[in-house]
């Protein structure tokens, strides 16, 4: 059951495809967060404008603190009544296959306020289209042209029980909004049954590069391999997206 947004400012879902935005968008008429990309795709760049988006610029350095601010001030906002729809956000970063829950970035946890949990699954059977964008995958017009072509396509929701931070670790400025995310993302593998993973938006981006040089590149493309830049993070502290490039 969906509680109000002035106990759960901020609504969290897990990331399948280009479908959960439009569900999200029609079930809350809320605030999403989006990459900037986002905005130049034909309708759907337009529609999302419609909602008061906060976009992030993920080549830019100084976009991230712009948009952590940004959540916490509208965050607040929401519970005060300022706004009359939440925000929502994907803490995922990206797309994924549903087979396990990726690293949860912290901007939904930034401001260490309640967040409510929203379980997006997509029930099908063998020969029909699965509405995961991942990669390699078709092009996002191809995608969606295939899912309009089914007959129907299924899509069941459940609203989890609100989370808040309650350890001290978690109210900390850091790392609690961390230990937050990470209590979130396995509540949301148990429910959904799968497991978790440090894999992340950048580990994608980096399979990409590596592709451009691999002389290996059909079988990184079948998945032969894979790497997870949080788990060279905890090794090396100071390593980052353009230094693993």
């Amino acid at each position: 059951k969906k509680v109000p947004m002035s106990e759960a400012p901020i609504v969290v879902a897990n990331h399948i495809g280009p479908v959960e935005p439009i569900i999200l968008a029609v079930l809350t008429w809320g605030m999403p967060v989006a990459a900037i990309e986002n905005a130049s795709i034909p309708f759907f760049g337009a529609l999302t404008k419609i909602f008061l988006p906060i976009f992030i610029d993920r080549q830019n350095p100084d976009s991230r603190d712009l948009v952590k601010q940004e959540i916490e001030s509208r965050a607040k906002a929401v519970t005060e009544g300022v706004y009359r729809h939440p925000l929502y956000m994907f803490p995922e970063g990206t797309t994924t296959n549903g087979t396990s829950v990726i690293n949860f970035k912290t901007g939904a946890f930034n401001p260490r306020l309640p967040v409510q949990p929203l379980l997006i699954q997509f029930p099908h059977t063998p020969g029909h289209i699965h509405p995961s964008w991942g990669h390699p995958a078709p092009s996002l017009l191809e995608l969606i042209f295939r899912l309009l072509c089914e007959p129907y396509n299924r899509c069941r929701l459940t609203w989890l029980p609100k989370v808040e931070p309650v350890s001290p670790d978690e109210m900390t400025e850091w790392p609690g909004p961390k230990i937050f995310a990470n209590r979130v993302q396995r509540i949301f593998a148990e429910e959904l049954g799968t497991p978790t993973t440090q894999y992340s938006f950048e580990d994608m981006k980096l399979m990409q590069e590596a592709l451009k040089f691999s002389s290996r590149k059909l079988a990184l493309e079948q998945g032969g391999a894979a790497v997870e830049l949080k788990v060279i993070q905890s090794i090396i502290s100071d390593l980052d997206i353009k230094d693993a490039k």
